[in-house]
């Protein structure tokens, strides 16, 4: 025999006021019905389960317009919220981005100089943020000679002398794991590739000078060629 508690039982548990709940019904987000219109609402136990999840929802400010289009996607709740993770994490990026802009032109105009550099200082950014995310590409396919191209001239020289072998073997026994690019941007004048993995998230940070990469960390190594 399926369960059923009153409106008052629900509000009790939940700790929530029963306008609350009546504005969750009137959204459409959860169902009560009655024996007789006379008689109080009641919810069965799926409908209440919606509840909790629309008031961990709400817990983590997300929309009553969020949250629609969650239960309207079908996907479990944990990966729908991941993906809102995600959305939040390019916005805060894209802000992030935007305050360093703004950073940087009272910087110029402080010091009286030309503030059209600050296009030119994000063309460069853009371009070598670019350069990173391709390189990582290139080292998630396994494809370590065409990682290496995107090196500096010197460094390359360099590593054709026997570092590449022992570099590849290094790379190997982590990249195994490796799944996709998640993040890639700009940070202290560093540009900072972030990789999904089945066990964990690894940090690729790229040092550039002009157009080719001078130094990387790479989970445990630290590999640094400028001079």
């Amino acid at each position: 025999m399926e369960t059923f508690l009153s409106i008052s039982e629900v509000c009790k548990n939940f700790d929530i006021t029963s306008r609350t709940l009546r504005y969750y019904e009137k959204e459409g987000l959860i169902k009560s019905f009655r024996d007789k219109k006379t008689q109080p609402r009641k919810y069965t136990v799926c409908e209440i389960e919606k509840l909790r999840k629309i008031l961990i929802m709400r817990s983590l400010n997300l929309s009553i317009k969020d949250i629609k289009e969650l239960f309207l996607s079908e996907q479990d709740v944990s990966v729908s919220i991941q993906s809102k993770i995600a959305v939040i994490k390019a916005e805060m990026l894209a802000k992030e981005k935007q305050l360093r802009n703004l950073e940087r032109a009272v910087t110029l105009l402080m010091e009286n100089r030309d503030i059209f550099e600050l296009e030119n200082e994000e063309k460069i950014t853009n371009y070598q943020t670019e350069l990173a995310r391709k390189a990582t590409r290139k080292l998630l396919n396994k494809d370590y000679k065409g990682f290496i191209e995107y090196f500096a001239s010197h460094v390359r020289k360099y590593l054709s002398f026997g570092f590449l072998t022992a570099f590849e073997k290094d790379m190997k026994q982590l990249n195994g794991t490796l799944l996709e690019i998640t993040e890639c941007s700009m940070v202290d004048n560093e540009v900072h590739v972030y990789i999904s993995g089945s066990e964990r998230t690894l940090l690729i940070k790229y040092i550039f000078h002009s157009d080719f990469i001078v130094a990387f960390t790479f989970d445990s190594l630290f590999i640094d060629f400028r001079m």
